[in-house]
């Protein structure tokens, strides 16, 4: 059986020396599996190639070998550390996942490298959007099929998608202008301005989708007791 290479998303102790796994693999997307006699073998931030043996949810990891390691600056950490909650709590085991798989290792070697990584992370939750079938729409219109404005402004509508706001909706985060929604369809990420409304949007978008049980990963970026929060928000 040839190997798929995959991404630990998830890992829990399963008996004695053995843990229950959850890959992001590209052709099978996220998948769970058992891993005997682990002893690192499944280091988060790291791809492997595995080979899957079995039926049903829980396959078994014939063989995991480690084909690349991202070492994480402790800043980058808690970024890696979010996205590996939000594909592990939204993406359905068993649903192909090629386009978020190359994401994944994409965003990695951003957070790896230490460059700019909020082009990347945005990019990454369309992408997680767009697999789980959640995704904003790929043309510059609302709702209702009218052209979007630039100048405009529009709340988005996690189901159905943007329409005019009024004055009820300043402030929410859904709404956004129209010209970071035309840029958004455009695939162009380049402006702070769009990615901070981008920022807003998709943080709304993930928790909404999530339901009212939040990110742990989340904590990371909460002032503790007398302490300031170090890390960089997503």
């Amino acid at each position: 059986m040839e190997p798929v290479p995959g991404y630990v998303l998830h890992v829990r102790p399963y008996r004695e020396r053995s843990a229950l796994v959850e890959l992001l693999t590209g052709p099978q997307g996220r998948v769970g599996c058992v891993v005997r006699g682990r002893d690192g073998t499944t280091r988060p931030f790291t791809r492997f190639d595995v080979v899957l043996r079995g039926q049903g949810e829980l396959l078994t990891a014939a063989s995991i070998d480690e084909v690349a390691q991202y070492r994480l600056a402790p800043r980058q950490l808690a970024l890696g550390l979010y996205l590996n909650e939000i594909t592990y709590r939204l993406c359905p085991r068993g649903l192909p996942a090629e386009a978020l798989f190359e994401a994944y290792g994409h965003t990695l070697e951003r957070l790896a490298g230490g460059a700019s990584t909020e082009p990347a992370l945005r990019r990454y939750e369309l992408t997680l959007l767009d697999t789980i079938g959640y995704g904003l729409s790929h043309e510059p219109a609302t709702a209702d099929g009218e052209a979007l404005r630039p100048e405009g402004l529009y709340r988005y509508h996690a189901e159905a998608g943007p329409v005019p706001a009024d004055r009820r909706d300043a402030g929410h985060d859904a709404c956004i202008h129209g010209s970071t929604l035309i840029a958004l369809a455009q695939g162009e990420l380049a402006s702070p301005a769009v990615l901070e409304e981008a920022k807003r949007l998709l943080r709304h978008l993930i928790a909404h989708h999530l339901g009212s049980r939040p990110l742990m990963s989340r904590k990371l970026w909460r002032p503790s007791a007398g302490h300031s929060s170090v890390q960089e928000d997503p």
